[in-house]
């Protein structure tokens, strides 16, 4: 089983005019369905250089994709919008977020998102939005950016620190009342890439019952990206349990969004994943939880 926080395959998909069946893709309903269940975060991700009305209407345009795979492919594959949908869903597919320009600086668009099925929402991406900063600058929120997050979690809206500045996740930190996510960032100790998140952070999103997905992207794994391997996870795997990350630590693939290690670069490889991680000396009931378990009790409790 795979629960997967993030994939940029939307984008792709608008992109190309293509669909899931036919994309050739990291991301296939075909490879999929050779799981026994996959829960998958799809993100709709806006470029850093669209603000306004044009980020606006690139959700628009990425979402009206997200419901054509859902109608082609109905008797295939869910939205999870709540916990009955989580719970029978052999192929569920969540929808997130990834970059708050599509709020366009309206506080009422949150409720429009939550309404499409929004559950995960990045604030920033790596630059500059009307919220705040991503980890291009580290600054804080900005007070639009301090307004959304109180009413992300009022409309059952998760909030995604991954691309956050350091400043903003401390902001983050003091106005949120609920469990924080980094759906597809690493430690920063095994790999100092500014995208990776530090000790303090780790801890933190740990303590208020969050999760952390690990990002596959050669550059979070590895300081030498052309050296990157799936041993690199095992580090990354390693220290994050140290922290007390057991029921935190889950996979955020990153597929279709970033340059991916050969070993692990598409659903049909991800199955052998558990079996790695029980070659290597961990037990099956920690690969379980880092591959599926860990993501689907939070989001039962958090939906």
């Amino acid at each position: 089983m795979l629960f997967d926080l993030h994939c940029d395959t939307l984008f792709e998909l608008e992109k190309n005019g293509k669909n899931l069946e036919q994309s050739q893709l990291a991301v296939s309903l075909e490879n999929m369905e050779k799981f026994d269940r996959v829960i998958r975060c799809f993100a709709i991700f806006t470029p850093d250089e669209l603000k306004g009305q044009e980020a606006k209407s690139h959700f628009d345009r990425l979402y009206a994709v997200f419901e054509d795979q859902l109608e082609l492919y109905k008797d295939r594959i869910t939205q999870i919008t709540d916990k009955v949908s989580l719970e029978k869903a052999k192929i569920g597919a969540v929808l997130t977020v990834e970059n708050g320009s599509v709020l366009a600086g309206s506080l009422c668009e949150i409720e429009r998102l939550a309404r499409l099925g929004v559950k995960l929402f990045n604030l920033t991406w790596n630059g500059e939005n009307e919220l705040g900063f991503g980890q291009a600058k580290n600054r804080g929120l900005k007070p639009f950016g301090k307004e959304c997050v109180p009413l992300l979690e009022q409309n059952s809206i998760t909030i995604d620190v991954s691309h956050l500045s350091d400043k903003g996740f401390e902001d983050v930190c003091k106005l949120s009342k609920k469990p924080l996510v980094a759906s597809h960032s690493n430690s920063s100790r095994v790999c100092p890439h500014r995208r990776n998140l530090a000790d303090e952070q780790i801890k933190e999103i740990v303590d208020r019952g969050g999760l952390i997905g690990l990002n596959l992207y050669t550059a979070f794994l590895n300081n030498d990206p052309k050296s990157a391997n799936k041993y690199d996870i095992l580090r990354h795997t390693e220290h994050i349990l140290e922290l007390g990350g057991e029921n935190a630590l889950c996979i955020g693939t990153d597929f279709d969004g970033a340059e991916i290690i050969d070993e692990f670069d598409s659903d049909e490889k991800l199955l052998s994943l558990e079996e790695f991680f029980i070659e290597n000396g961990f037990s099956k009931h920690i690969a379980d939880k880092i591959l599926f378990n860990n993501a689907y009790n939070f989001f039962v409790n958090n939906l």
